[in-house]
């Protein structure tokens, strides 16, 4: 799964993405809503939070979490073998 230049991500073209941060072999990515974030790659470490945490390979991005209407994903990251996001209050 290495890429040397971007590529279309086509089954996320129906959604607009706000960002994307890259960790060892896999990526997220959120949503313009603030409300889904999206990963993609290898989850050895149980990174993408799919599956059962054995080293599997997602080719295609998969919705990890979608909070409620009430809640936004304020902060996210993506490490070596984490991920992470801050949920707070929505705005709207």
């Amino acid at each position: 799964m290495t890429a040397t230049a971007p590529r279309l991500i086509a089954s996320l073209q129906e959604h607009r993405m706000s960002g994307i941060h890259c960790g060892a072999n896999y990526s997220v990515a959120l949503d313009e809503s603030r409300r889904c974030l999206w990963g993609w790659g290898t989850s050895f470490d149980y990174q993408l939070a799919l599956g059962d945490g054995r080293r599997l390979l997602y080719r295609e991005p998969h919705r990890i979490v979608q909070v409620p209407e009430s809640l936004c994903i304020a902060s996210y990251s993506a490490g070596n073998s984490h991920s992470l996001m801050y949920v707070a209050p929505s705005t709207k």
